[in-house]
């Protein structure tokens, strides 16, 4: 189905992917594509693993540092630029700078992931998508919070944070026609063209 032709409510046209993209939140530049119904869950448990695996990768380096490199270090040792510094002029072992860069990165993805994560799973309450509340589309949805978290991960959700889940536990909607979500009014369509609904 082309894009300049009929497409079902909850499609959007993206300007990167080129493509109009069922229930779309919004574009992921780190996995180089729309999220929206077919891929949502995945992007949510992936945020879910980032959020534990940053922030327990950040203790565990922490708690070695601590034990094997700061009795000898001082604090401006562990300032990124500083550490570089001395590890160039052979003060720092490249180890310890690669490990201080690792605190860093993790410090920083950490709460990146959480930012998303927690803002999908309150999206997720709300029955909406990051696009319609950035575009202020007027959705209403009516259904319980329960069937929003089935719609987007299937009958028992909370399995797939735990197992794979997704081979048995479908999502229940198509999504191209949406029961219990009422678009109040036409919002302006975007001009597509030569696209396709992915």
């Amino acid at each position: 189905m082309k894009c300049n032709l009929q497409v079902p409510p909850r499609a959007h046209h993206c300007n990167i992917c080129q493509s109009c993209i069922l229930k779309r939140h919004h574009h992921c530049y780190l996995v180089g594509k729309c999220i929206g119904f077919k891929n949502q869950r995945y992007f949510i448990v992936l945020a879910f693993y980032s959020v534990i695996v940053s922030f327990w990768g950040l203790y565990l380096t922490v708690v070695y540092l601590r034990d094997k490199w700061w009795h000898t270090a001082t604090w401006s040792d562990a300032i990124l630029p500083m550490t570089i510094l001395r590890c160039l002029f052979g003060n720092i072992t490249a180890h310890v700078t690669i490990l201080v860069f690792h605190c860093y990165m993790w410090a920083m993805f950490g709460p990146i992931a959480m930012v998303y994560f927690i803002s999908q799973i309150l999206l997720i309450f709300k029955g909406l998508t990051l696009y319609e509340l950035a575009k202020n589309v007027p959705v209403r949805n009516t259904a319980s919070v329960s069937k929003n978290f089935q719609s987007v991960f299937g009958d028992f959700w909370a399995l797939n944070f735990i197992i794979p889940a997704q081979i048995l536990f479908r999502q229940k909607e198509d999504g191209c026609s949406w029961n219990s979500v009422k678009i109040i009014q036409n919002p302006p369509k975007d001009v597509h063209h030569h696209c396709q609904i992915l």
